[in-house]
């Protein structure tokens, strides 16, 4: 009878893999807010693993289920593919077709006191017409409740250039895992974590090697939320440890809605930093600003700019940085087969460097795209 069992379930999710449909879609230039976001995600290098499919806008999917006893399986497949034509001011057009796939397994046990997932998924979206191999994605979840208390684990490797639906890419490749805890007590809830993250340096093809213990404490009201974070990490570059680096950062981030077409986002934190070889510290205050408005349907707006300034004691970091960035997409046209859009994006950085000027480094960056997005 187990053996059967096994031979059902393998069958099932074989049968459902194999029951995506073939779509076409475009993305969305200005989705509706559903609630206010959860701040976590943008502070923890780890906190992103969690509730991962939240960032999937999932195109044409076919999904099944299936119940044994107080067993329940889920299974979900997606499919995007389309053509793509991509026409900048200055270096004409070209056309691409772009695939994503994305299949996701759940399991449940003890109406839901227990749940895993597992997903894979590839992304062709942001590759080259020329791209050989998709970068992939593979994640899997443990989590459960006891008590009034919420656990789980966590595991995701992701390759260099993988591109999420929402337009977040994978910088460099990475294996990430992470061990959480955490309890609701009505108006907030506290949250501990540790975790690894192991990241393959695209452009010196060094691996750094990061491991943090974070805590938190999250508040949400009607129309704002908030988070008070401290995290400690040991950052290791490449095989020498005599090059690790000791990092304590606490911070507050907020979330505020004044009205539905405005955002604000204001984050304040104090990085301090151990050289592990020479013992000397290093201070980062820094604060930040972000907001985002959707005055008119198919226009979107959206600004930030932060500045932080870091010393050391020995007096051989001295630095600053400002960095403002400013956007505007709008659609100019929609229809069952094509979009159009204009997007306008314009960024300033400013490295300043008192110790060594010489090093410090100034840039103004602006980009003009007219996008036309079909099949």
């Amino acid at each position: 009878m187990s053996k059967a069992l096994h031979l059902l379930r393998s069958l099932v999710l074989v049968t459902c893999l194999f029951e995506g449909k073939a779509s076409a879609q475009t993305f969305s230039l200005n989705p509706d807010p559903v609630g206010l976001p959860d701040l976590e995600n943008s502070v923890s290098p780890y906190s992103h693993i969690q509730g991962m499919q939240e960032l999937l806008r999932q195109p044409a999917r076919s999904a099944y289920s299936l119940k044994l006893g107080p067993e329940d399986i889920r299974l979900k497949t997606s499919y995007l593919e389309k053509q793509e034509e991509d026409r900048m001011l200055t270096n004409g057009s070209s056309a691409s077709q772009k695939r994503y796939f994305d299949a996701l397994a759940t399991y449940s046990l003890w109406n839901g006191s227990l749940f895993g997932e597992g997903e894979f998924a590839y992304s062709g979206l942001g590759l080259t017409p020329a791209a050989e191999e998709l970068p992939k994605l593979m994640r899997l979840g443990l989590k459960g409740k006891w008590a009034g208390m919420s656990y789980g684990a966590d595991y995701r490797s992701a390759d260099h250039d993988f591109l999420f639906l929402t337009g977040a890419r994978i910088d460099h490749a990475r294996d990430e895992s992470q061990l959480w805890g955490e309890y609701n007590l009505g108006f907030g809830r506290i949250r501990g974590s540790l975790g690894e993250l192991r990241e393959q340096m695209t452009d010196t093809n060094q691996l750094n090697l990061t491991r943090t213990a974070a805590s938190s404490f999250h508040f949400n009201q009607s129309g704002w939320s908030g988070m008070l974070y401290s995290n400690y990490s040991i950052i290791a570059q490449g095989t020498d440890d005599s090059q690790r680096t000791l990092a304590l950062t606490n911070g507050l981030s907020a979330l505020y809605r004044p009205v539905t077409l405005l955002t604000l986002e204001p984050n304040l934190s104090l990085k301090e930093e151990w050289n592990s070889q020479t013992g000397m510290r290093t201070e980062t205050p820094s604060a930040g600003l972000q907001l985002s408005s959707a005055p008119f349907k198919g226009m979107q707006l959206t600004g930030r700019t932060s500045y932080a300034r870091g010393r050391s004691e020995d007096g051989l970091r001295d630095f600053a940085t400002v960095s403002t960035a400013a956007g505007f997409n709008l659609q100019l046209e929609k229809s069952s087969v094509s979009e159009s859009l204009l997007s306008f994006q314009i960024e300033y950085n400013n490295q300043l460097d008192f110790k060594y000027r010489r090093l410090s480094q100034e840039a103004l960056m602006g980009k003009l795209q007219w996008k036309i997005i079909g099949f």
